[in-house]
């Protein structure tokens, strides 16, 4: 049987995935919450979105928010997992819309850090996003602590 040079860079590079995630102590899972009431119903955006969390010891890689669905819709719920080491106590986070396609209203944004069946969880304020491609530090709002 063949293999094609694809299929091998392919299986390499999941197998790296793999192996990093193993290595990976904490999920980080991000819930943004488009919003989905007042008076403008175009809340909602298609552009790319990226986010990093700032700790006290170190910060994220810069993350794509993006699942197969059509995330960031007006009124949704969408959540997004991603692996790490420690950052420390989260100070804040930082929120990219990269292109400059349409409007964006996030309503919040929550980060449940999980290690172990233990959580905390971390909400930034609401952020009108607008046109245009923008980029925020977006304080912590309030702090969850279960991590006990």
């Amino acid at each position: 049987m063949r293999v094609s040079i694809e299929d091998t860079m392919l299986f390499i590079v999941m197998l790296q995935s793999i192996v990093w995630i193993c290595r990976a102590k904490y999920k980080y899972i991000t819930t943004v919450n488009t919003r989905g009431y007042g008076n403008k119903l175009n809340t909602g955006t298609n552009d790319d979105i990226k986010v990093r969390y700032i700790g006290k010891e170190s910060e994220t890689n810069w993350w794509h928010l993006n699942n197969p669905e059509d995330d960031f819709e007006h009124g949704d719920i969408d959540k997004f997992e991603h692996y790490g080491e420690s950052i420390g106590e989260i100070f804040g986070a930082q929120l990219c819309k990269i292109q400059n396609n349409d409007y964006w209203w996030m309503n919040y944004i929550e980060l449940e850090i999980v290690k172990a069946k233990k959580a905390i969880k971390v909400t930034f304020n609401e952020k009108d996003l607008g046109f245009g491609r923008t980029c925020y530090l977006l304080s912590v709002n309030s702090v969850n602590d279960t991590m006990q």
